[in-house]
């Protein structure tokens, strides 16, 4: 599946056509929309497809987004293009890296079908890790804190900040608490 709705990055549009003649790719974001409407829940519409088209908008080397992690957290294997440095950050094996100079296509499409015709393989590359550095969250949740209060240095702006700021904290704190100890996804 793919929800894109940004139409700038040529080499995605290029990879959505020539895959789509191989296999219909479910498209939920405004660009190719092919299921009758954007999807207002992207994790949600994610979440039951064995691969993500999550390439970035752009090949800036180090420029990760969340495009690859979304997948990653739902036990999804991304079909990633972008950061041409992802694998020092991301397990190569959790993600099928796309890049035009080095593999086509065609290439791409035939690993979907081993993973997709072996669920042994596809299990044994679920189980591994997917990130080769795994961050302590909460130490980084300090860290920016301690950050923040560095720049603000105005009391009654601090907590109008952090205000704002802690919904997000408390979100990743439920995407955390929502995939720890998940299973792997049945394959069909």
């Amino acid at each position: 599946c793919m929800v894109v709705s940004n139409p700038k990055c040529i080499v995605r549009n290029n990879f959505y056509k020539e895959l789509s003649q191989f296999e219909n790719i479910d498209s939920g974001g405004r660009l190719y929309n092919n299921i009758g409407g954007e999807v207002r829940d992207k994790e949600t519409f994610i979440k039951d497809y064995k691969f993500v088209i999550s390439f970035e908008n752009s090949d800036a080397s180090g420029y990760t987004t969340e495009k690859i992690i979304e997948p990653l957290m739902d036990y999804s294997f991304p079909v990633y293009w972008g950061n041409r440095l992802i694998t020092s950050e991301i397990n190569e094996n959790k993600i099928l890296h796309y890049d035009e100079k080095r593999n086509s296509i065609s290439d791409i499409y035939a690993m979907m079908k081993k993973i997709e015709g072996d669920e042994d393989f596809a299990l044994e590359l679920l189980a591994e890790k997917p990130f080769l550095k795994n961050p302590d969250i909460f130490a980084i949740e300090s860290d920016f804190i301690l950050f923040l209060d560095k720049i603000v240095e105005n009391h009654h702006k601090k907590k109008n900040l952090l205000k704002v700021i802690e919904p997000h904290f408390k979100f990743l704190a439920h995407h955390i608490q929502k995939h720890a100890g998940k299973g792997f996804k049945k394959f069909s």
